[in-house]
């Protein structure tokens, strides 16, 4: 089963939409650039369309960063796991938000080279975030 046009079209949207953002953001022309959010159902393209707009960014210079919550998924693209990235505990995902939030960043605290990293990193793309 190939995919469909309405599919194709959709999938070209979004990145051109994400291109859009990418563009703005090296411009400079703005203080802040929205994120993009991608949401589909399994084999709708959302993976394919991460990957390319990953890669767009790096075409135009910038440090990429690129995780998962699935470290197959964050290798495919020499990405690293988010608990590695963030230096973050994986027992701390039963917390509310905000208290996973300043656990993450009390963990980069004590990994000075993590958090250099970040600091540098332009775009971070998530795969498979699960919402």
């Amino acid at each position: 089963v190939g995919q469909t046009l309405a599919s194709f079209n959709e999938q070209t949207e979004v990145y051109e939409m994400g291109c859009e953002i990418l563009d703005a953001a090296r411009s400079g022309l703005t203080s802040w650039v929205p994120g993009l959010l991608l949401v589909g159902m399994a084999g709708s393209g959302k993976t394919h369309v991460l990957r390319q707009l990953a890669l767009y960014a790096m075409g135009l210079g910038f440090d990429i960063e690129y995780t998962a919550l699935q470290s197959r998924k964050a290798l495919q693209f020499g990405g690293v796991h988010v608990h590695k990235l963030f230096n973050f505990e994986p027992r701390h995902e039963k917390q509310p938000p905000h208290i996973q939030a300043k656990a993450a960043v009390s963990s980069l605290s004590q990994a000075p080279g993590r958090w250099a990293l970040l600091q540098v990193t332009h775009c971070l793309f998530i795969e498979a975030v699960g919402l």
